[in-house]
């Protein structure tokens, strides 16, 4: 995987990013209230500043780029993918589709988010890495039963650690409310099985190529 630079921002930085650029909310998070405390603003402001967020120019602060194209794109998709993972090692991410796909990770106390931007190739990638904790075992249900009990694998709009699905990746559109999405599970040594629930379908492979080639065909999906 290519270096990738990433940035990290408090809830409080990230909301009053949005609501410089006139924005009330982020797609696929909750934004905290905007502060009525002037000192606090002033001190996130500040932060933000030091950071190399904001420049000040002429009395009138000014958000660089790529941050206001990144906070812009959270704000304004229309498209959202949401990665979960059943395991404790991974976080879960929200993405957001555009020229460069915006990859937002939640820290685990929901007090920070760590984002970066990258190549469909590139979360391919994170994404198959974040698969080296698959797990093993039997099934709950038959392949066959797979795509109609998929639901019992998701809890509170989460991968259920108790599922026997590694990795639960799903495609939203927020403007038709259509959706597709895949999971992936171990079947044995190196062989996997993929269920779209949206096509009625269940794949084997046996190569992280593979399962890149079935998360490509998630992307490329109309909605």
């Amino acid at each position: 995987m290519s270096a990738q630079t990433f940035y990290i921002f408090s809830n409080a930085e990230i909301a009053l990013m949005a609501y410089s650029l006139g924005f009330r909310k982020i797609v696929g998070f909750e934004l905290p209230g905007n502060s009525s405390d002037e000192d606090e603003t002033i001190r996130t402001l500040n932060f933000l500043v030091n950071k190399g967020i904001y420049e000040n120019t002429d009395n009138t602060f000014h958000m660089k780029e790529p941050f206001r194209s990144m906070i812009t794109q959270m704000c304004r998709s229309q498209e959202i993918i949401c990665v979960h993972y059943s395991d404790d090692n991974n976080s879960d991410l929200c993405c957001y589709p555009s020229d460069q796909i915006l990859v937002c990770e939640q820290s685990s106390d929901c007090s920070r988010i760590k984002m970066n931007l990258c190549s469909i190739q590139e979360l391919n990638e994170r994404i198959i890495s974040g698969v080296k904790t698959v797990k093993k075992g039997e099934h709950l249900y038959p392949e066959e039963q797979l795509i109609s009990e998929t639901d019992a694998f998701i809890e509170n709009g989460k991968l259920s650690p108790n599922s026997t699905a590694s990795l639960w990746v799903e495609k939203r559109n927020l403007v038709s409310g259509k959706r597709a999405d895949l999971f992936l599970f171990e079947k044995a040594l190196s062989s996997y099985l993929v269920c779209r629930r949206d096509v009625h379908a269940v794949m084997t492979g046996s190569s992280p190529g593979e399962i890149t080639d079935s998360l490509i065909g998630l992307w490329e999906m109309e909605l």
